[in-house]
Formats: structure tokens, sequence, C-alpha cells
């Protein structure tokens, strides 16, 4: 998941295969800030132990890197491995907002490396981001084609999320506080 989430760096979200086998990990989509950059995957999990009967499902996996000098690294650990579940039913109906879905913020690292996320389901209509924090805003377009969005914030800062349309309308906002 790290190569690919090297590559969308420079490179958008691209079409979901058609089929994907047990063990793919499929990139829905990114956000690319000047020190971080995170990426939600999607993988195709199967599980068997003694107390677990064998099962597939699907799992969201984010992938956190930082800018170092010259090049960009993973940050440990990964986080994810919550269920899908068609994003995990729209990440819960008490979540939504105008019908977007916000998750709860994620993040790694500690100190100056530290990088959070936020992930969400838009509707239909969602055809941009928008990330204000400390006094900076930050509009990215909705690259996924099943209006998934994840957004790489400061998790030591306060900050608001907003959804919104081709037309300039916000669609769904969310203020979170430090984490």
């Amino acid at each position: 998941m790290s190569d690919w989430a090297q590559w969308l760096i420079g490179n958008a979200v691209p079409e979901p295969p058609r089929s994907v086998a047990r063990g793919d990990a499929i990139p829905i989509a990114r956000w690319v800030a000047d020190a971080y950059s995170v990426t939600l995957f999607v993988t195709w999990m199967y599980e068997s132990t003694e107390l677990i009967s064998p099962c597939d499902y699907l799992s969201m996996d984010v992938v956190y890197l930082a800018r170092s000098d010259d090049s960009w690294c993973e940050m440990s650990p990964r986080t994810g491995g919550s269920l899908w579940s068609p994003i995990s039913r729209r990440l819960t109906t008490r979540t939504r907002v105008g019908g977007i879905a916000f998750g709860r913020m994620g993040s790694v690292g500690d100190g100056a490396w530290r990088c959070g996320s936020i992930v969400g389901l838009g509707n239909e209509e969602s055809k941009w981001v928008r990330l204000s924090q400390e006094g900076k805003t930050v509009t990215r377009e909705v690259e996924s084609p099943i209006g998934v969005f994840i957004v790489c914030v400061d998790p030591e800062v306060a900050g608001r999320i907003e959804v919104g349309d081709v037309r300039g309308n916000v669609l769904g906002m969310r203020d979170f506080s430090p984490n």
C-alpha cells in the first residue's frame, strides 16, 4: 500500500477495477498536503482462526506519508482495519450532516511529526472538500467515483471540513476539535 500511496502523490485516484482478488488493496481517496499525505484503501481480507470461522470481509486502511528533505516515507503504524460495509453503513447515521457522512479522526505520530485524517462519504452531488484550519483554507476535488473522501488534518488544531457541489453550495460540514 505504501508504494500505491507514494504514486498517488503525483497522480489522481484511478477508477476502481471491475474485480479484485483476496488480499488486493484498492486506493479510493487521497489528500496530499505540503508535509503529509493520507490515502484511504479498501482491502479484501480473509480471516480464519480457531476462534473465528473462515470469512471474507472488506477493510478500510489509511496510509500516512510524511515528507522528508527529498522523499516521502510511511509513518507507522497504519490505521484502519475497520469494516467497509459500504463505508461502514455510511459512517453511521448519527455522523451524517446534510446528507454527508463524516467519520472520526484518526492520527499517527507524535510531537512535530503528527498527522491526522478524517474519512467521509459524500452524496452524488459532492464535488469538492474544503479544510479550514489555523486561518488557512484548502479545497480539493472529490476524486472517488463513489463519493468517498479523506482529509489530512493537524490533529492538534481545531478546524472545519465542508463538502460542496459544482455550484459552490455547501452540502455538509463538520467542525472538529484537537485530538
